[in-house]
């Protein structure tokens, strides 16, 4: 068990856990024997008494069928081999606790012929007037297969929705295996498969989510492993692996693969995607060289058990987007510090880390869009490093829920953004907003420093705004707010608890509401009402303001309210 000391914390990383390994029925019917050179294909087949037992096999090169009850067809090549086998049929001393009775359906070439492909049927097989609407060869429980002249067997058992062990006998020469599982849920183990000839492992075993033992795989020849065992939501440990230079990517190989508790990789020093590849996993820590990445999106996303992460040998401003990489990372307690100088995309890539870890090493230099970077970052006090340039065209929610924060960027270049939008949300201890520069492009400010009660002063903002919906509200410390231009904002709820609850507010400088406003339950006296009131604009259509609950509420007279009725406005005090 690994400790690891972090800013006086110290954390366990536990080791991987044993669990149950599969065991065959022991009542189930025996598959015959395979070895090198044999070219055949065992199906053990459940058979049940309420009929529906129905068959569709498909192979690449003429082949013959065995169905195990008496009967054997043959087939042209990548023609349907139709079948069903009634419960009378099968042998009775067959019968499994389970209420089935099995067969052993073989599949051979035919003289002269080869078996290349395992193709997957267009669609189960129904007869006329079944009714049947179950899955592809549902009740095949058990492969047994051998032949040296496979080359694919893409999509061979997908769907088979009753297959729980696979087993290939000796060497092959297949090249594609993409879906050749994929989404068989019950398939619990594969025994032996040689997969040093296959480049194509794309969704192999996507969505096996019953899958608890594999071989350890040969990769050698691999091209594409994405998706390769996404939603193996069982699988605890995977026999460690080793790519190749072919393996440039690893998008969703391992994601949601929730109960995996290592990497099982021996070497990433040549893969340059990782999108998703870990997310949501129970990997604990992370050690390794990446040489060749340049993306990171979602890499760890939602893996919330991992609590050390260390990246070394990454080429200097090789990495261009890193968004969402650590996003939810609860457990997370330290990062190796890496190179990010070359990275435009930061979208959410701290947010949602529980722990106080120092990011000082982050260089968002190059940064275009920061949205979220560290939305509900609960355990971060110090964002100072943060360099917002003139790169940026996102700033939205870049501090939003960072409720422990108290030190920021002296400034933020905005000469590139549009929306300010809850970009210093929930952030409950600042008291000073970075200097926001060149906002004249600024038109939102929805929700921008709502609940940031502890803020002191607003910052200057040149933007023509269309919606400062409750921008203020809860900012009980806000002395004064500065004049913005609201010109543009007609329509209700664009101005919509604008200041509502600014318990300390004692003057308004804007000069252009003519949509619904709130000031209601701030700190104005009658004066700094009245000035409000002789600031608004004219409206047409009845809109309300509401100053009711301030010290000066209840000193406010007829001819103050005229003020503002004679503008049109109905006024809420």
């Amino acid at each position: 068990m690994a400790i690891i000391l972090n800013k006086g914390r110290v954390t366990s990383t536990p080791s991987v856990v044993d669990r149950t390994k599969y065991t065959r029925p022991s009542d189930w019917t025996d598959l015959p024997e395979l070895s090198q050179g044999d070219e055949k294909v065992y199906l053990l087949v459940n058979v049940g008494e309420d009929g529906g037992n129905y068959m569709r096999l498909k192979f690449q090169g003429d082949f013959q069928v065995d169905w195990g009850d008496g009967s054997v067809t043959t087939h042209s090549s990548n023609t349907n081999a139709d079948h069903e086998i009634l419960w009378d049929d099968a042998p009775s001393n067959s019968l499994t606790s389970q209420g089935y009775r099995q067969v052993i359906v073989t599949v051979t070439a035919q003289a002269g012929q080869q078996l290349t492909h395992w193709n997957l049927p267009t669609s189960p097989y129904v007869p006329d007037g079944s009714g049947y609407n179950g899955s592809i060869n549902h009740l095949v429980c058990r492969v047994k297969m051998a032949g040296e002249n496979f080359t694919n067997t893409s999509q061979a058992m997908r769907f088979h929705k009753g297959l729980k062990e696979f087993e290939y006998v000796g060497t092959n020469n297949i090249t594609t295996a993409s879906y050749m599982f994929n989404n068989c849920p019950n398939l619990e183990k594969v025994t032996t498969f040689d997969t040093s000839n296959i480049e194509n492992l794309s969704h192999t075993f996507r969505t096996c989510s019953s899958l608890t033992e594999v071989p350890a795989f040969d990769l050698s020849s691999a091209t594409n492993i994405t998706y390769m065992f996404e939603n193996c939501v069982s699988i605890y440990k995977i026999p460690k692996m080793t790519l190749p230079p072919t393996v440039v990517s690893l998008q969703y190989c391992l994601r949601q693969c929730y109960n995996l508790q290592e990497v099982p990789f021996n070497n990433l020093n040549y893969v340059k995607n990782f999108f998703a590849a870990f997310s949501n996993t129970s990997i604990r820590e992370f050690n390794f060289s990446l040489d060749s990445a340049t993306s990171l999106v979602q890499m760890f996303y939602q893996t919330n058990t991992i609590q050390t992460i260390k990246f070394h040998n990454i080429p200097v401003g090789q990495l261009t987007d890193i968004s969402y990489c650590f996003g939810y990372c609860y457990s997370l307690t330290y990062i190796k510090p890496f190179d990010t100088s070359g990275v435009t995309n930061f979208r959410n890539c701290y947010s949602y880390i529980d722990f106080d870890i120092d990011l000082s090493f982050t260089d968002t230099s190059s940064g275009v869009n920061f949205e979220s970077i560290l939305e509900g970052n609960d355990g971060i006090t110090d964002a100072s490093w943060i360099n917002v340039t003139s790169n940026a065209t996102n700033v939205i929610e870049l501090f939003f829920g960072c409720r422990r924060l108290e030190k920021y960027p002296d400034s933020l270049d905005l000469t590139n953004c549009t929306t300010i939008q809850g970009t210093f949300l929930n952030n409950f201890k600042m008291k000073e907003c970075p200097t926001l520069l060149n906002s004249e492009n600024i038109t939102s400010g929805f929700r921008t420093f709502q609940n940031c009660y502890n803020l002191n002063t607003a910052p200057s903002l040149s933007g023509q705004f269309t919606t400062v919906r409750e921008m203020f509200n809860n900012c009980y410390s806000l002395s004064t707010i500065p004049q913005y231009d609201l010109s543009l904002i007609v329509a209700y709820p664009n101005s919509f608890r604008f200041a509502l609850n600014c318990n300390g507010l004692k003057k308004s400088l804007i000069t252009t509401h003519q949509s619904q406003v709130n000031y209601a339950n701030c700190g104005l006296g009658r004066d700094a009402i009245v000035d409000i009131f002789n600031n608004l604009m004219t409206n047409t259509d009845g809109r309300t303001i509401y100053v009711g609950s301030n010290p000066g509420s209840p000193q406010l007279t007829a001819g103050d309210l005229a003020i503002a009725t004679g503008k049109g406005w109905t006024v809420s005090a």
